[in-house]
């Protein structure tokens, strides 16, 4: 299965060697060991293989490729090994031969024809493979019990000296519409929606410390998201709540290094992400959705259960004095006050389409779709009077919202929101 690279989103040039007898598979009819450049686009292509089904794998002559150096040496560490795969596994190929997954992307340069040359070598063909004997069903189940499918979910494991801080994002969420789309596919009705979650361990939890680590932008956007901060109330109403967490935090342990290397937050002992989904739905289709697999890898990543799954009771943990701050409360006027330069008063997005300007929205007009930018222009009488902070972004969302709650009613233009400031129909 699949997990986010070490590294996070890469896109770069790599090197994969054929690790296998030539023919072995329908992709790799040239000499073993032959390796070639190919470049990769991606953030979550590291392989991660449970060591038993590797072992078999590996047997199996199922590992084709594997990222190598210049001189054909696979290399673990990186960039010989660009995103952290287990065993340099750069692709993998059914018990069959026919069918290959690979990271890497050969349809991108010539170096990579030599895959669909040997493609075309195995169509015209008699398309067999009989170097390996077929494995049996038992030898490819791998784990005989994933923890998803047993159930096995712990409470969350908070600790003592962190902060909780959960991130809402206020824009349009894909990931959630994409996950309650999977769900309703699959016949369960589901309301699903996405947290960022943030545990820090730190000794200062002052209002002053905790406004200070949001203005620094390292664990939000406060143009797009809105931070609780040891706050459980903000999780309202019946749902049943899992935190997903990657094993290799990779993201939690970079900016850890730079909120107490680079920003100076020494108090700062160590940072872990994670993932909270709320779904909202019955107790027989919560036990579906588990069992499926689709809201985390057990490979790769850990689930814990979050606050009670029982509806109708309250989720969460006690609040820390951080959150009886004033921070919680905001400071509205104070922050406007410090943006009273930063407004849109205009835009130029030339590409996006014929432009025509009303008193507060930019309008820009494809063939297929409409982009209205909501500036912060302040207008009366039809002249401009003056630009206020927050104004189109308040305008925006405001709009985005009734057209969500009313599209079951009558059907709208909407199609996306990707920024505050901005909807697409």
């Amino acid at each position: 299965s699949l997990a986010w690279n070490e590294k996070g989103y890469l896109n770069i040039w790599t090197r994969i060697i054929n690790d296998c007898d030539s023919g072995r598979c329908a992709f790799n009819l040239f000499p073993k060991k032959d390796f070639f450049s190919l470049p990769i686009a991606h953030g979550e292509g590291r392989f991660v293989i449970p060591e038993d089904l590797l072992e078999i794998l590996v047997k199996n002559q199922q590992t084709v490729f594997r990222y190598c150096d210049g001189q054909g040496r696979i290399l673990p560490e990186y960039p010989v090994n660009p995103n952290g795969a287990v065993y340099n596994l750069a692709g993998l190929c059914n018990n069959q031969g026919n069918v290959l997954a690979l990271m890497p992307h050969p349809e991108r340069t010539p170096a990579g024809r030599v895959i669909f040359d040997s493609m075309k070598l195995y169509l015209d063909g008699d398309r067999r493979f009989t170097c390996v004997k077929p494995m049996s069903s038992d030898a490819v189940a791998g784990p005989a019990v994933r923890p998803q499918d047993a159930g096995i979910l712990r409470d969350y494991p908070r600790g003592a000296d962190s902060v909780e801080m959960l991130v809402d994002l206020i824009i349009t969420d894909n990931e959630a519409q994409t996950l309650e789309a999977a769900l309703n596919g699959m016949g369960i009705e589901a309301k699903v929606r996405r947290w960022t979650h943030w545990e820090i361990f730190t000794e200062d939890r002052s209002p002053d410390f905790m406004d200070s680590l949001v203005k620094s932008g390292e664990l939000l956007n406060t143009n797009k998201e809105i931070v609780h901060i040891d706050d459980p109330s903000c999780l309202k109403g019946e749902a049943f709540r899992i935190l997903v967490r990657d094993k290799d935090d990779f993201t939690g342990e970079s900016r850890k290094q730079t909120l107490s290397g680079r920003l100076g937050f020494d108090s700062v002992r160590d940072v872990k992400k994670g993932v909270l989904w709320e779904i909202r739905c019955g107790a027989e289709d919560w036990e579906k959705i588990l069992k499926s697999g689709v809201l985390f890898n057990p490979y790769s990543q850990e689930a814990y259960r979050y606050g009670s799954q029982k509806p109708g009771t309250q989720t969460g943990n006690q609040l820390s004095p951080a959150a009886k701050s004033s921070f919680c409360a905001k400071d509205y006027k104070k922050i406007i006050f410090e943006n009273l330069h930063n407004v849109i008063t205009g835009t130029d997005f030339r590409d996006l389409g014929q432009k025509k300007i009303g008193k507060v929205r930019d309008c820009y007009i494809s063939e297929d779709k409409i982009v209205l930018i909501s500036t912060d222009r302040q207008s009366a009488f039809d002249r401009i009077l003056a630009s206020i902070p927050f104004k189109g972004q308040v305008l925006n969302q405001v709009s985005a919202w009734w057209f969500r709650k009313t599209k079951h009613i009558i059907p709208n233009y909407l199609l996306d929101v990707p920024d505050p400031n901005v909807v697409v129909g």
